[in-house]
């Protein structure tokens, strides 16, 4: 019963079947953009669990796009800040969500490390890695990229337990203590490897002073891990072996390697280890990994790559 031109009598709105999502990266301080921040998405269904999204440009801009009616968690993650998430319900008819800016935080303590696999060295690609307190409360939780980087914002005077995940691989964690240390950052590399008859793995960070067999407080935090895969593997038995540098007289060395591996197989007995399931090696300056011989000039960081400390599996 119109007159003239179309009249409209019915319309039907349609579902988007995604949403494009786009927000900016500040720093919670300043409000100034953080460039080159990385995007994780995770959905209450575990369909996406921590997927790397978008990477934010030199302005701190980020836009990705998502199902339509599901429910999200944003979650940003910069070097150097505390991550922060943002719930999202992606029902806008629109098709477009100009989300809440995510403001980051900067750290003071951070554990920062790779995850790599032990049996080539090479970065663990897509690895889990999170961050608990000690009530078991997940505090923060991110995934390996390509280089096997990993890295939190930690509290002062706090402990954590950090774990890395990444099947087949048997799941590895490590302590974090922050109680009475100054501003820092804790360096922890996790080295995933087969539980099998024969696989060597190097133990990082068990480094000895140059002439000395006693251990340092970050060693025994790197052998604590090597605890607990001791105890979630009760039959089974290693070799640990200690090696030194090149420097001293070879008689020297080997005497001094064989009182480190005592020195780290008494920790692992202190933490309830059976003595029966290890066996102490000295190799003294037998198998260097770098070129710093008896006669060539290296510097002391060098000469500390060779005073290392590794494990055998003789048996599971």
């Amino acid at each position: 019963g119109g007159v003239g031109d179309d009249d409209i009598y019915e319309y039907v709105v349609r579902k988007a079947a995604v949403i494009r999502v786009a927000g900016l990266v500040v720093d919670a301080d300043t409000k100034e953009p953080i460039a080159n921040s990385t995007i994780l998405l995770k959905d209450e269904n575990n369909e996406k669990v921590l997927q790397v999204v978008a990477n934010a440009d030199e302005e701190g801009n980020y836009y990705f796009d998502v199902d339509y009616d599901k429910t999200y968690t944003i979650i940003g993650v910069k070097n150097g800040y505390f991550q922060k998430e943002i719930q999202l319900i992606a029902n806008d008819r629109s098709g477009f969500i100009d989300a809440s800016d995510i403001e980051l935080t900067k750290y003071a303590y951070a554990s920062e490390g790779k995850v790599l696999i032990a049996e080539t060295n090479e970065p663990a690609e897509g690895a889990m890695v999170s961050l608990y307190d000690l009530q078991g409360n997940l505090v923060a939780q991110t995934v390996t990229l390509a280089n096997g980087e990993y890295f939190f914002g930690l509290q002062p005077e706090s402990e954590y337990n950090l774990v890395a995940n990444k099947p087949p691989y048997p799941e590895q964690e490590i302590a974090l203590d922050t109680r009475g240390r100054p501003a820092t950052v804790i360096y922890s590399d996790f080295r995933l490897f087969m539980i099998e008859k024969g696989a060597v793995v190097r133990l990082d960070n068990i480094y000895y002073d140059y002439n000395k067999a006693t251990l340092r407080p970050e060693a025994k935090r790197e052998l604590d891990r090597l605890v607990k895969i001791l105890k979630d593997n009760p039959t089974m038995t290693i070799e640990l072996s200690s090696h030194t540098d090149a420097r001293g007289s070879a008689s020297y060395n080997m005497s001094l390697s064989r009182k480190r591996a005592k020195s780290a197989v008494d920790y692992l007995v202190s933490q309830g280890i059976s003595k029966n399931r290890l066996v102490p090696k000295g190799y003294g300056e037998s198998r260097l990994i770098n070129r710093c011989t008896d006669n060539s000039k290296c510097t002391d960081e060098e000469h500390a790559k060779n005073r290392r400390t590794e494990f055998v599996i003789l048996s599971i």
